[in-house]
């Protein structure tokens, strides 16, 4: 081999090696710089934080929960340090909301403090007190927890979800909500504002001021699959009255009303109250399965029960029982207690 060839031979080594090392140092450089690029990752926020950049950094937190999923992908978590947060929260990508003794309270203008619009998915929502408020007019429902049209695969969990004169959690009547898991949260608040809920009965909800929503509805035509286990019902959605027709048996509405298919009722604590004809839970879809359950009638006012099941009869405590048993409404080692008596 020539001198010549050598010397042509080492350069081309040279410059494939160079090539090599250049083409590394670049896809190292977009890797360190451009980690988020159709990645999930956890976003930050605390209550002494600053809404810029992209909340990547614990140490850096954002400001708002709001700013934080803005700036979020599909997947993310978005970490929620302890504090008191005044927004309200539109949930438009499907993130992971995990709080650690969170607070949100929100105020009108929004259907709720946390609000998924139509379509949004594959939310987590876990470990937030979740304060709702009261609406300005009586024809427009808020909550809470606000689920404007169809969602799939929604999980709320370890969170502490106040009425605050409207509704808890709420869904809508022409929504089709499926797959939701709702476990190990504490419903409470009330529905209604001030001492005494306005009217008498439910059908001036809509026109008459103060009237008591329901603490937790499920109510779309095609609602199915919904989870709602271990969850502690303490809320208030009726109370006594001196308004004509109810100064004997108070006013009140429903509790918690599950009106859809293949819903599991299990391991929850219904200790809350209402009045009248309110109860503690309606369920009128199918294949509905009730279980484990503690009934607790104490706080019921006048003839208001503990369940209108899906053939439309209201049930005092001593009853439920029975006739859950019928069609396909299933109940298993339900504890009823009716002014505190266990039976």
């Amino acid at each position: 081999m020539s001198f010549l060839q050598k010397k042509l031979d080492i350069f081309r080594a040279i410059r494939f090696g160079s090539k090599r090392f250049t083409m590394f140092v670049a896809a190292l450089l977009f890797l360190l710089t451009v980690p988020m690029i159709g990645i999930s990752q956890d976003r930050y926020v605390a209550s002494t934080g600053v809404d810029v950049g992209n909340c990547s950094l614990p140490g850096s937190p954002c400001l708002t929960i709001q700013y934080a999923i803005d700036q979020a992908i599909a997947g993310d978590n978005v970490n929620v340090s302890s504090g008191t947060y005044n927004e309200n929260v539109n949930i438009n990508v499907p993130v992971n909301l995990l709080g650690t003794n969170a607070i949100v309270q929100g105020s009108d203008g929004m259907p709720g403090t946390f609000h998924l619009p139509n379509g949004m998915n594959d939310v987590t929502i876990n470990g937030f007190t979740i304060i709702g408020y009261d609406s300005a007019s009586p024809g427009l429902e808020r909550a809470a927890i606000y689920l404007t049209g169809n969602h799939n695969n929604i999980t709320i969990t370890n969170n502490t979800i106040t009425a605050n004169g409207e509704a808890g959690l709420l869904d809508e009547v022409s929504g089709a909500n499926t797959n939701f898991i709702i476990q190990n949260n504490t419903f409470n608040g009330q529905t209604f504002v001030g001492s005494t809920p306005g009217d008498c009965g439910f059908s001036n909800q809509f026109t008459a001021p103060n009237v008591p929503r329901q603490l937790v509805v499920f109510q779309g035509a095609t609602d199915n699959n919904i989870q709602f286990l271990d969850n502690i019902i303490s809320g208030i959605a009726g109370g006594t009255t001196m308004f004509a027709g109810c100064e004997t048996n108070g006013q009140g509405n429903t509790l918690v009303t599950i009106d859809a298919t293949n819903v599991t009722i299990t391991g929850n604590t219904f200790n809350g109250t209402t009045a009248r004809f309110g109860t503690m839970l309606r369920t009128r879809g199918t294949a509905v399965s009730i279980s484990d359950n503690v009934f607790d009638g104490s706080n019921l006012i006048g003839p208001a029960g503990i369940l209108f099941p899906f053939f439309g009869i209201l049930l005092s405590p001593m009853i439920a029982a029975v006739a859950m048993s019928f069609s396909s409404v299933s109940v298993i080692s339900n504890a009823l207690r009716l002014r505190n008596l266990k039976l």
